[in-house]
Order: structure tokens, then C-alpha cells, then sequence
């Protein structure tokens, strides 16, 4: 019999007792997670980490003294910091909690579905390779109210729709608010640019396919689309989609 995974060694850090007694019972329904400090102020938990490791961190952002997102901030200078999931009453601050890459944004009153969600991610991401969880780019989406990140390597490509994009993946499809250019200039060498409409994931890319009339689409690695989603390539941007293909190869 396989042994149980060990786990998730957790903190959370919030000034008001009833939101902390209330997550903290809430933490306490889960096997895999272990509580070891519910604190009050950002400086005990940075004085914490001083003693130990831990794997991840739930902060309020509104707190005296070091604030949820300056802790964020002080915590990615370490070399191992742990991850760190925003549990707060305030929709506002979602933009700057994901700057300082927080894996997720719960709003309070926390719902247990939602937080049982968070956790699974964060125990995903922990059972990456060190040097993947520690650099996986990521897009940040609402859905239905919720926001939250998405790995890259859970996507497809991205195409644009109107004054929208659409995220495409195995799982189906999501609608983004940032335009092509945005996710280009917010992701980088991550994505590849191969049409006016559409960006692939970079490391997704397997090969170009050559249709009638000298039309090329791109096949991707881990994703069965059906043909009508796979993008095409514009001659403009063929020769740079072929250079990507064979570095790949090498």
C-alpha cells in the first residue's frame, strides 16, 4: 500500500481572532493539512520563518504592521519561500496580490469548496520539480466571481474574440479580459505569436503541419484538440514558428 502524503505544513496570518478561529476550524477538516501557527501580525510570522520551513502561508492583506503583501514581497527574497494564498475581504487588492505571485485569492467569508480548491493547487505545485514550481508562469482569470491562477501548462493557446480572448484547453474553454498583447507582454518567451489572432504555449509547441495551399496550423504536445481548434500560422510569422519548432529539436 502506498504511503499517505505527508502534510501540507501551513500557517495563516490574520488580525481579526474570529476569522482566524473560523479558518483555522475550517483547516481543521482537512487530513492533509497540518496548522502549525495561527497568528495575529505579519512580524511573528516572518519570525516563524526564521525557525522553520513551511509549504504554505494564508494571509489577510489589511493587517498593522507588515501588511499581507509586504510579507509577500520580504518572503520571495528567500530561497524556498513558501506559497502564499490571499484570504481577504477586499475584491480590490486581487491585482497586487498576484504581482507578488500569490497562488490564490479567497475572499472572505472563506467557502470551504473554495478553499479545498486552493489547497489542491497548492499540493499540486508542491509535487512539481523544484526548478518547475519555483518559475511556472501563470495567467490570472475570473470566473463566475472567482479569481484565481491558471498554469500555463494547463493551456493550449489563446485566441483572440472580439474585445475578449479565449483561453483554450483540454478542459474546455475561458474567457480572458486581456487582449493578445497584454498576455504577450505580461508572459514573454512563454507564449509564441503565430497569428495576428493567436498565441501558443511556447513549450506546447510540437510541430507545423502543412495543409492545402501551403497553409500550415501548429500540432500541440498534451492537448487533443479538435482540428477546427488547433490555430493557423500567418505567413508572416511562419519562419519565426519554425526557428521555435527546431530548437525544440535540438
Amino acid at each position: 500500500m502506498a504511503a499517505s502524503p505527508s502534510p501540507l505544513q501551513v500557517a495563516l496570518a490574520d488580525d481579526e481572532p474570529l476569522a482566524r478561529e473560523r479558518l483555522a476550524r475550517l483547516l481543521a477538516t482537512f487530513e492533509s493539512v497540518e496548522l502549525v501557527a495561527s497568528l495575529g501580525r505579519g512580524a511573528e510570522l516572518l519570525a516563524l520563518l526564521k525557525r522553520q520551513s513551511l509549504d504554505l502561508l494564508l494571509l489577510d492583506i489589511r493587517m498593522p504592521g507588515i501588511d499581507g503583501v509586504a510579507l509577500a514581497e520580504q518572503l520571495q527574497r528567500l530561497d524556498h519561500p513558501p506559497l502564499i494564498i490571499f484570504v481577504t475581504a477586499y475584491s480590490e487588492y486581487a491585482l497586487e496580490a498576484f504581482e507578488v505571485s500569490a497562488l490564490d485569492y479567497l475572499l472572505k467569508p472563506v467557502r470551504i469548496e473554495r478553499l479545498q480548491q486552493a489547497l489542491d493547487k497548492a499540493r499540486k505545485v508542491l509535487q512539481l520539480p523544484t526548478d518547475q514550481s519555483a518559475s511556472l508562469p501563470s495567467i490570472m482569470v475570473e470566473s463566475q466571481g472567482v479569481l484565481q491562477r491558471i498554469p500555463l501548462n494547463q493551456i493550449a493557446c489563446f485566441i483572440a474574440a472580439g474585445k475578449y480572448t479565449v483561453a483554450i484547453s483540454d478542459s474546455g474553454e475561458t474567457i480572458l479580459s486581456q487582449s493578445l498583447k497584454q498576455l504577450e507582454q505580461q508572459l514573454g518567451s512563454a507564449v509564441l505569436r503565430i497569428h495576428r489572432n493567436a498565441l501558443i504555449v511556447a513549450r506546447s509547441l510540437a510541430a507545423i503541419e502543412t495543409l492545402d495551399e501551403g497553409t500550415h496550423r501548429v500540432r500541440l504536445h498534451h492537448f487533443p484538440l479538435d482540428e477546427s481548434q488547433l490555430p493557423l500560422i500567418s505567413r508572416r510569422h511562419l519562419s519565426r514558428v519554425r526557428a521555435q519548432v527546431a530548437q525544440l529539436a535540438l
